[in-house]
């Protein structure tokens, strides 16, 4: 009986399959609460303009005022025009693609299982990989601004990282302690400093604010947070099922996979990211203060990632190895560095499923 080879072919027959799925993939595969969400501005892909997403960033009309002062302006005629209308203007912001990449070798396995069947579960792990991926690219821009990695091309009006407020009384990131933990005030004091500075809000009335469940459970020391987040869980209408609460002029979301760093006793910086790092990072936002490309656009996929997306193939002459990879052009970017606030501080709750070792 002649031995069956398990690898022989497979790439061709497969490969075809695996082409339509990741251009068929529906828009929540790639959601989190930052990318592929409501919450940002979706990119552009120009069409024969390069490697880069393109934003466009409308400017705000502004209010005549007198000559002397602040005070809003009459139209002092009784016909004709004014003197000069408003213009529209708008900024053109472009930032550079960068790919992510990735594969995983299934030569070893594929000889004595089904190859398909392993291929579909390496494929749905990416999907879940991806989808941290380019949360993680998100609010790493919210604090480190724009990095320009192994792009193609510069980058034009590219905005900086969001400004940082500090817990517990901190004034700057040197300050911070075990003792620095996130209370409701720092919200508060965040959701003001935009409204004074008229940052439009996302929702009627909202900005969003968003933590992880460290934070959460932190802020949960606040009898009233506290109180609408049980009821919340109780309707199930807090925090889950992209629902979330709405509180002091904020909506309140959680992301599972939030920008952490070390404290400045262990060495640690504000730009250095630690994901098991003491130092947790909050996000407080306006409309239109990031954007990103939309893994989630089915014509951004066909535009941007039709010959790229996941492969099937054989990378050894022999046919013997068997992977299974993608290579997916990607960016985030802070759209206006006025509207939005990044909250560092600390915690009662980093604990992890090893500390019980």
């Amino acid at each position: 009986m002649a031995a069956e080879n398990l690898t022989s072919g497979i790439s061709g027959s497969v490969q075809v399959y695996f082409e339509k799925k990741w251009m068929d993939q529906a828009r929540r595969s790639y959601e989190t609460p930052l990318a592929n969400s409501k919450l940002g501005m979706k990119a552009s892909i120009p069409k024969h303009g390069g490697a880069y997403a393109e934003f466009r960033k409308f400017d705000d009309y502004t209010i005549p005022s007198e000559s002397a002062d602040d005070a809003p302006k009459y139209f002092a005629e009784s016909d004709g025009d004014p003197g000069s209308g408003q213009t529209e203007t708008a900024t053109i912001i472009q930032v550079p693609l960068a790919e992510l990449r990735d594969y995983v070798s299934l030569g070893n396995m594929v000889r004595s299982v089904d190859p398909i069947d392993v291929v579909k579960a390496s494929y749905a792990k990416f999907e879940t990989q991806i989808r941290r991926w380019v949360h993680r690219h998100v609010n790493e821009a919210f604090v480190n601004g724009v990095a320009d990695t192994n792009s193609y091309t510069g980058g034009s009006n590219l905005a900086g990282a969001f400004n940082t407020m500090y817990a517990g009384g901190a004034e700057n990131f040197s300050d911070l302690n075990s003792g620095s933990k996130f209370t409701v005030e720092d919200f508060k004091r965040a959701k003001v400093a935009l409204s004074n500075s008229g940052v439009p809000e996302v929702y009627p009335g909202l900005h969003v604010a968003v933590i992880d469940h460290a934070i959460c459970s932190q802020l949960e020391a606040d009898p009233y947070f506290r109180e609408l987040v049980i009821r919340g869980y109780k309707t199930d209408k807090v925090f889950g099922g992209a629902k979330a609460i709405d509180i002091y002029g904020l909506r309140f979301i959680i992301q599972h996979d939030a920008y952490r760093c070390n404290l400045p006793g262990a060495g640690g910086a504000l730009a250095t990211r630690a994901d098991s790092g003491a130092v947790h990072v909050a996000h407080v936002l306006g409309k239109n203060s990031f954007g990103y490309v939309d893994l989630g656009d089915a014509r951004t996929r066909s535009r941007l990632m039709r010959g790229t997306g996941f492969k099937v193939q054989d990378i050894t002459k022999t046919g013997v190895e068997l992977t299974i990879g993608y290579n997916i052009p990607f960016k985030a970017a802070v759209i206006d560095d006025d509207y939005g606030l990044n909250i560092a501080g600390t915690t009662d709750y980093d604990l992890t499923v090893s500390s019980f070792a």
